[in-house]
């Protein structure tokens, strides 16, 4: 996706914010083959710039992102406080070499949702269409009450 690419309610937005080549280009293909919209960044100024444009539905930062690591990381730092409202419809996937695939305590601790070490890249299509789809199914009746109420239904 080009930086003035229009996205439609159709689409599926996606974040890449990896420094690595080889990583780069294997989110790129699962989340194409996954019929995902990416747009790639290449440091936090312009993560922060482009999630603020638009409504991402998955985001995958790598821990030394834009040359730093994984306690310097400014992007990742963003999205840990970033009020719910605004990251509540996006799914957060961190890269990381020194922690566990689907580790759900270190994710928490972590404030995203999903770990994926590159030795699970083989997966990385599978992995991030169930992570995407249980993060759909736990919002789901938020979402619906939230709809019916900005809608002016008040009964359920």
């Amino acid at each position: 996706m080009n930086k003035f690419d229009f996205i439609s309610p159709d689409d599926n937005p996606a974040m890449i914010a990896v420094s690595n080549p080889e990583w780069a280009q294997s989110v790129l293909e699962a989340l194409q083959a996954l019929d995902y919209k990416c747009h790639q960044v290449s440091d936090h100024d312009e993560f922060i710039t482009q999630y603020n444009q638009a409504q991402y539905q998955v985001v995958v930062i790598e821990e030394g992102f834009d040359g730093g690591s994984l306690e310097d990381n400014h992007s990742l730092h963003r999205v840990q406080e970033m009020a719910m409202a605004q990251r509540r419809h996006t799914v957060f996937f961190l890269l990381s070499a020194q922690l566990q695939t689907l580790n759900a305590m270190q994710a928490f601790q972590l404030s995203i949702h999903v770990i994926i070490n590159p030795a699970e890249f083989h997966s990385l299509p599978q992995i991030i269409q169930k992570c995407v789809s249980d993060n759909n199914l736990f919002l789901h009746n938020f979402r619906d009450v939230q709809m019916r109420i900005a809608q002016g239904r008040e009964s359920i």
